[in-house]
């Protein structure tokens, strides 16, 4: 997964939901081409965002791939 640089360096954390194949993708640690650091989640797992955010988050990935569903 490839995010062009201007866009990617200057946020800090992309939570990325992947509805082909049932994950959620989460990109930190911005580097010049690209992200340092690449986790990959699965249902049934809650992600804990970095704090370098500002704050302390944790999100649920079965919620985050029924909020990325199709809808009719």
């Amino acid at each position: 997964m490839m995010l062009s640089t201007p866009s990617f360096a200057r946020i800090p954390v992309h939570v990325i939901v992947n509805r082909t194949y049932g994950r959620v993708h989460v990109l930190t640690e911005p580097i010049a081409d690209g992200c340092d650091s690449h986790q990959v989640y699965a249902p049934g797992r809650q992600v804990s965002l970095p704090g370098s955010i500002g704050a302390e988050v944790s999100l649920d990935v079965v919620d985050l791939l029924k909020a990325g569903q199709h809808r009719k």
